[in-house]
């Protein structure tokens, strides 16, 4: 069992008998407060192709899924997102939240590679440049780098008056004016280092307006107004991209264009998809007490990470400590052995693994001959192997 899981874990849990509640604590985290995501507010999402759009909430739910992710919503976010509303989260702090994903940061990096080197990234940058963006750094800060390697020198010729040229067109898309050749291919040859030229233009007010126009019209299908266009070109110099994207998502405006669209249709998509989401009243249980044990497990100094309480085959409520969630790696620790039982039941029942007596030379032949060979799997089962 990999000390590491993710939603996957589901799938371990969907083959077990669910005739009782199964409360599934998911790790540790460190101390902080409490922010929580239950699905305890009345809503049952089917496994199958439920009709997403029927409330507002829905509708903004999934919409912003498509427009900061670029893929269609599926059913589990739109439920905790819709939870999330339901208990007075902003939207600007969900909006937020979501492009600080995996997702959102690596198909920003990918662009980013694509715009200023011409390529995509190898996997170790894609991974270090998301890892960044998601910890809270800049789009500019990936800009910084990759404008300031050797590679971009090298597209641009590796003269001073290239990089300017060159970097005018990935910024600005357009040739440079002379004075703006001379003035900073005069400060490169006086040392400035060439990122900080390249910077200085990327958050130019020009680049910056070029960028508003593009959140507007991807957010709210429109131009922006030249007060608005005015004031975000000049914000957009010492702030991120990001503060006007999350207003804009948060706006009534934003929300009229959600409720209008029909592209919004969610899709059942990676591990866990399929679960369906229920309340804990639909299956004889009360919700008080289930707000009791939470209030035990997220006890300060408890350092609980998350909780999910299955039942029936149905997800009946889970809540997660702040900065995590659903689909959030966790360190399962000793959770790890319920699961790995759980799993070689299955797999012995099935007739996969003959007994918990089978010698474990059956699975790693170059023990034999040596202190291990006598090693059982129930001797591993039990933690009484002695390695």
């Amino acid at each position: 069992m990999p000390a590491q899981l993710t939603r996957s874990w589901r799938a371990t849990l969907a083959g077990l008998a669910a005739t009782a509640a199964v409360v599934v604590p998911i790790g540790t985290a460190s101390a902080g407060p409490e922010r929580p995501v239950t699905s305890t507010s009345g809503s049952t999402v089917a496994s199958a192709r439920t009709v997403v759009g029927s409330s507002p909430a829905e509708d903004w739910a999934s919409s912003i899924v498509l427009d900061v992710v670029g893929r269609q919503a599926n059913h589990r976010e739109v439920a905790l997102t819709v939870d999330r509303l339901e208990r007075g989260w902003e939207k600007a702090a969900i909006a937020v939240e979501l492009t600080r994903g995996d997702e959102w940061a690596r198909a920003t990096v990918d662009d980013l590679y694509q715009l200023i080197l011409h390529r995509g990234p190898d996997e170790a940058g894609r991974s270090y440049w998301a890892g960044r963006l998601g910890d809270g750094a800049w789009t500019r800060d990936v800009a910084a780098d990759l404008f300031g390697s050797p590679e971009f020198t090298d597209l641009s010729g590796g003269t001073a008056e290239g990089y300017v040229d060159a970097v005018y067109d990935r910024v600005l898309g357009r040739i440079p004016d002379r004075g703006g050749v001379d003035h900073w291919t005069a400060s490169i040859n006086d040392g400035a280092p060439r990122s900080e030229v390249a910077i200085f233009v990327f958050t130019s007010v020009e680049a910056n307006g070029n960028r508003v126009d593009d959140l507007y019209d991807h957010l709210l299908g429109r131009a922006p107004d030249a007060g608005g266009r005015a004031f975000w070109a000049q914000r957009l110099v010492t702030s991120d991209d990001l503060d006007l994207a999350a207003l804009l998502i948060s706006s009534a405006e934003y929300q009229a264009r959600a409720e209008a669209r029909t592209d919004l249709a969610p899709v059942d998509s990676g591990p866990g998809a399929e679960w369906v989401i229920s309340t804990p009243e639909a299956h004889g249980m009360d919700s008080d007490t289930l707000e009791g044990a939470y209030d035990y497990a997220f006890v300060d100094g408890r350092n609980t990470q998350g909780v999910v309480v299955v039942r029936g085959g149905e997800i009946v409520s889970e809540r997660y400590a702040a900065g995590e969630d659903f689909d959030d790696w966790a360190a399962s620790w000793s959770m790890a052995k319920s699961f790995t039982s759980a799993t070689i039941g299955i797999a012995i029942a099935e007739g996969k693994i003959p007994s918990v007596d089978v010698p474990m030379t059956t699975y790693y032949p170059e023990w034999k001959g040596t202190p291990k060979e006598d090693i059982t799997l129930r001797h591993v089962l039990q933690m009484s192997s002695g390695l």
